[in-house]
């Protein structure tokens, strides 16, 4: 064999023809390890999807504080005119007791919920805060306060909503989680519209006319009281 086929024969393995892959080439060793790459792809993800949906959760959350706030003082108003009006017309109000039903619902695993809590706690704990100042202690107690009756009533928006509200760092965004806050985010949602489509809600928002439309409409077929 001469010198040019041995040197052929030695180091053409060497050579990717048109940089295909070749087993024996150890250049290639880390593309051989595709489900550390796909983790790595997913976990970032999953994080761009928390920062966006971060954003919309704590702007949904202040609209729909107002919201419920704002709501709050319209049905007391409702409430008191109605009773006036039924009592002038002799008729029965249309009011009902219905008990509040808690909320649930949540598919986080309580794992995933309880570390949540506890980076809460961290932060917010009075034993953990005693150098701060007045003010600022009594802020941290009151995000501590809702923390805790969200951990007690399986409320993962409470514990979400402060969470968001301190900045607390999630350790592991899990697809769940992911899932469960675009949940939250969607009910938010639903609750605003139902707000704003709520006859009480209308109601405040029209002129005098249509106010006594509405009562009307209402109490059609409410009873005549006894005299």
């Amino acid at each position: 064999m001469n010198p040019k086929d041995l040197f052929k024969k030695l180091f053409s393995k060497e050579k990717d023809e048109l940089g295909k892959h070749r087993p024996e080439n150890k250049k290639f060793s880390k593309e051989n390890l595709p489900v550390k790459y796909q983790k790595s792809i997913a976990e970032k993800e999953l994080s761009k999807q928390f920062k966006k949906l971060r954003h919309q959760a704590i702007y949904l959350n202040i609209e729909h504080e107002e919201l419920v706030t704002e709501f709050d003082s319209i049905r007391r108003q409702f409430i008191a005119e109605m009773l006036a009006y039924c009592s002038e017309k002799n008729i029965e109000h249309p009011f009902q007791s219905v008990p509040d039903k808690k909320d649930k619902s949540t598919e986080l695993s309580n794992d995933e919920m309880n570390n949540l809590f506890r980076e809460i706690v961290r932060q917010t704990h009075p034993d953990l805060n005693k150098n701060l100042s007045k003010d600022d202690a009594e802020e941290k107690l009151d995000l501590y306060n809702e923390a805790v009756q969200g951990k007690q009533n399986g409320n993962f928006r409470k514990i979400l909503q402060v969470a968001l509200e301190l900045n607390v760092k999630i350790k592991t965004i899990t697809p769940e989680f992911i899932s469960q806050l675009k949940k939250e985010i969607s009910k938010m949602n639903n609750q605003i519209n139902q707000i704003k489509n709520d006859a009480m809600y209308r109601w405040y928002y029209s002129d005098k006319n249509m106010r006594a439309q509405i009562f009307e409409l209402i109490t059609k077929n409410q009873k005549k009281l006894n005299d």
